[in-house]
């Protein structure tokens, strides 16, 4: 039998159906999260796209949101504290929510620190150097180790959670 080789931590690694709980988030919840961040916390939403112009958005460039609130529905704490129980997780650091096809992203980014990504509802794919893209569905796990150049993918309606190591 060949011996199994060991991930190299400084190289990204995809692991398919890693979390049970991630693939259970709800839609509901994200938009109650959605709706909790941007009227009570609305200092921990960050949008990217375009701006809200005469108080309407163009819904042909419906904006990504990132959350970074400590309020977390019911199936999203849920998949948290399933994800959680690896040593080197704490907390989440926020929930990246995207809508559309092609919805705005930071571009090409490179992290200070190790992440996880989580997959949560929906599919999204990243374009990273060296590896090529890759796609992330409900429950999947990506690790990026830190200074990775990587570029989001969105093909639709998605929810992924990110975890700094």
């Amino acid at each position: 039998m060949p011996e199994k080789k060991a991930h190299n931590p400084k190289e990204p690694k995809i692991i398919p159906s890693q979390f049970q709980r991630a693939k259970e988030i709800i839609w509901d919840e994200v938009l109650d999260k959605i709706e909790w961040d941007s009227t009570k916390e609305p200092d921990t939403v960050k949008y990217l796209g375009n701006e809200i112009i005469n108080g309407k958005l163009n819904p042909d460039d419906l904006p990504t949101m990132i959350l970074h609130s400590e309020y977390y529905p019911n199936s999203i704490q849920t998949a948290i504290s399933e994800i959680q129980q690896l040593k080197e997780v704490k907390n989440m650091t926020c929930l990246y929510v995207s809508f559309a096809k092609d919805a705005p992203t930071y571009g090409p980014i490179s992290n200070k620190s190790n992440v996880l990504l989580v997959g949560g509802p929906g599919k999204v794919g990243y374009a990273l150097t060296g590896t090529g893209e890759t796609w992330l569905n409900p429950g999947d796990l990506l690790y990026i180790p830190a200074g990775t150049i990587y570029e989001e993918v969105t093909t639709g309606p998605r929810a992924t959670m990110r975890f700094d190591l």
